[in-house]
């Protein structure tokens, strides 16, 4: 057997999965897109969605994920928990009380301060949708993000990227992140402090970012999201409009003290009826609908946000 018949056992997947086409497996060239990663990542289907048992937590979706940022030499752990929410202590399956996994990659962790906290869901609602815009387009910015700090010369801040399970039914992988932290107030500047990953200045949870120029954020009123908000509009050099959106994973780190914002883009013509967003949980969800141009820019706002010349948040 020569070296282009060997496969790992997530390569076999990809070549020989439930859909029985023909698949590459070239998306972990440096010079890959967001996009390159979504049209290879909306081949993969998960068997579950996250609230039901399944004998094994790496689901597709987990492997894929895994996967390229190894290939990419990303340094990255999991996290497997249960479903509702202590640490595994065996591997037995058992039937009311699955497991979860949440991943979580530091592409620079030589890099010393706060970090900023990027996070994208990797669980679905729908096994039989693409699930292009809710969530594979953010995590596909996310992979592409990786191998940009990666193999950055520039000066950047820490970057952490989670990659959460189990957002389509109450955040459960966002509060297993967020709930292991504290807020430290023995300064007169309060910190957030992960009991893992040490300080963190901010969250930008990654939601429906598969089509569109217009960025938006659901900014809330309180004073951190405020300064989160001003940062971002500073770094893209432009107006980031504020929304009302559906529960998504910020509203564990919320509630844990993070300054957080989520945020994502839409089209000009779908600003007031954001028909994009209907898609989610739908067969309809497609990666033909999402553009490969719109999402180059927007990851390069996302790298953006990790340099430091730019307004510390």
């Amino acid at each position: 057997m020569n070296n282009e018949e060997r496969f790992s056992a997530y390569d076999k997947w990809v070549k020989y999965g439930p859909n029985h086409k023909e698949r590459t497996n070239s998306f972990v060239k440096k010079e890959n897109e967001a996009f390159d990663f979504l049209e290879s990542y909306g081949k993969v289907f998960n068997h579950y969605s996250a609230n039901v048992s399944q004998p094994n937590p790496f689901s597709t979706n987990v492997m894929f994920i895994i996967d390229t940022l190894n290939k990419a030499n990303v340094k990255s752990s999991i996290d497997i928990f249960k479903y509702h929410g202590s640490s595994i202590s065996n591997w037995e399956h058992e039937i009311n009380d699955h497991k979860l996994v949440n991943i979580i990659a530091e592409p620079n962790p030589q890099a010393e301060g706060a970090a900023l906290l990027f996070v994208a869901h990797h669980d679905v609602a729908n096994t039989r949708s693409e699930n292009a815009q809710d969530n594979k387009a953010s995590v596909s910015h996310l992979l592409t993000l990786a191998n940009l700090i990666k193999n950055s010369k520039e000066d950047l801040k820490r970057v952490i990227l989670l990659f959460s399970d189990c957002e389509e039914f109450s955040a459960k992988g966002a509060y297993r992140f967020a709930d292991n932290s504290k807020l430290d107030r023995s300064s007169g500047n309060p910190k957030i402090l992960h009991n893992i990953y040490g300080e963190i200045s901010g969250v930008i949870n990654l939601e429906l970012s598969g089509v569109g120029k217009v960025i938006w954020s659901d900014c809330e009123k309180n004073i951190k999201d405020i300064e989160l908000h001003d940062y971002l509009e500073k770094v893209f050099g432009g107006e980031i409009i504020k929304v009302h959106t559906p529960p998504s994973d910020v509203i564990a780190f919320r509630r844990n003290n993070y300054p957080t914002l989520c945020i994502g883009t839409l089209k000009e013509d779908d600003v007031k009826e954001r028909n994009t967003w209907r898609l989610c949980h739908s067969i309809n969800d497609t990666v033909d609908k999402c553009s490969r141009g719109d999402m180059k820019d927007f990851t390069g706002f996302l790298f953006d946000l990790t340099k430091k010349n730019f307004f510390e948040v």
